[in-house]
């Protein structure tokens, strides 16, 4: 698939250290200089056999109106990022291009995730229209949160999710995501909850948030 776009791509044999001390900090990360744009060779590296393809960008705004969130957000890619990685130095592809090609191969139009990854959306509607790819509707719902602003996940030690309460988890999340579910008494099942889920499924009735406090999924609901 890169092959087929070699006119919008170069070799880069900037190493993290050299990015990390060289390059401008931005919003969403260090942004790309344009080392190696016009060169394959980095006076820093010790190891040209091995480099990374990054992806031309412009100046372009790249839009796209997000299906929960409220604004239509741009980006300048070129000004906030930079000229972003297809395929790292190591050989393995990069998250943009996968998730790029995985969804167009297999024929999604519809993309729901969290607001953690809403920014890398117009590298990859951008990395579409070079490949000639249908651009997919987009929806990012509020990221969960402790009351400090953590993101639940592993790396923060969030609490663990006990599987023995199906039921009250998954209340749990219809009401983090808007849905306003009944009482945990009024399901004798979790095939019974999970009808009622998608009966009264409200897509207007997400938070329009990008974060939002979850308590601990442990505790009883509501």
């Amino acid at each position: 698939m890169l092959d087929s776009i070699q006119q919008y791509t170069y070799p880069c044999s900037c190493t993290r250290k050299k990015l990390v001390a060289s390059a401008p900090a931005g919003k969403f990360g260090y942004i790309y200089p344009g080392f190696c744009r016009n060169s394959t060779i980095n006076s820093d590296s010790t190891n040209n056999n091995h480099l990374s393809t990054r992806l031309k960008t412009n100046t372009d705004l790249v839009c796209f109106k997000d299906q929960c969130q409220k604004e239509i957000f741009c980006q300048n890619i070129n000004k906030d990022i930079g000229d972003f990685i297809l395929k790292r130095r190591d050989g393995l592809f990069a998250y943009q291009l996968a998730v790029v090609i995985d969804d167009a191969l297999q024929g999604v139009s519809q993309i729901v995730r969290g607001a953690d990854l809403y920014d890398n959306t117009p590298r990859q509607i951008y990395l579409q229209k070079i490949l000639g790819y249908p651009q997919p509707d987009y929806l990012h719902f509020p990221v969960a949160v402790d009351s400090s602003g953590k993101k639940l996940s592993k790396q923060n030690f969030a609490p663990e999710i006990l599987p023995t309460e199906k039921r009250a988890n998954l209340i749990k999340a219809l009401d983090f995501l808007g849905q306003n579910p009944p009482l945990i008494d009024n399901f004798s099942s979790l095939d019974e909850l999970w009808l009622w889920a998608i009966k009264n499924w409200n897509t207007s009735k997400i938070p329009k948030k990008m974060t939002q406090i979850m308590s601990d999924f442990r505790q009883s609901p509501r």
